[in-house]
């Protein structure tokens, strides 16, 4: 489990976040398809992995400048994509009220032969119920994400300053 007092940023396409504010559908993680099995958790990225000391956006300036360099193939950030930022304490151990979904946030390095694991920042928030079953119930499933873009404490845009 990624240490209380970190953070995660996740990056929000335009559209989920308009105006530059991220909505709860820029939390939905992949559900899958016929050529792509559900996502076992919400990608996110660990910023003091990157950058222990500094302000949020220095931090999240290491993350912009990994992903522009990352030899896996991040997703780019469009012109009007936002990375959003919370706190590990605010989703580590919290429990969703009305859905009693439990979370935690999780370092998930991709095993990539020219990134060495201590250096991949690449996150997960898992969830349980796990995320494979959010196909099951649109309502609570909009619900979770809702309560995680409710944890949202910075966000900026995704492009390199």
């Amino acid at each position: 489990m990624i240490p209380n007092g970190n953070n995660i940023a996740r990056l929000c396409g335009g559209s989920t976040a308009p105006n530059g504010v991220p909505q709860a559908g820029a939390f939905r993680p992949n559900l899958g398809s016929d050529d792509r099995p559900p996502d076992d958790g919400l990608s996110v990225y660990w910023l003091e992995l990157l950058k222990q000391e500094g302000s949020l956006q220095e931090k999240l300036q290491a993350l912009r400048e990994f992903c522009a360099n990352s030899p896996v193939g991040e997703r780019k950030a469009g012109k009007t994509a936002v990375w959003a930022v919370i706190p590990t304490e605010k989703l580590n151990g919290a429990v969703h009220e009305l859905s009693g979904t439990a979370f935690q946030c999780l370092h998930m390095p991709r095993n990539h032969p020219d990134l060495a694991n201590a250096q991949d920042p690449h996150s997960e928030i898992h969830t349980n119920p796990p995320i494979p079953d959010w196909n099951k119930d649109s309502a609570w499933r909009l619900a979770v994400q809702q309560f995680i873009c409710d944890q949202v404490v910075h966000h900026e845009s995704a492009t390199i300053a």
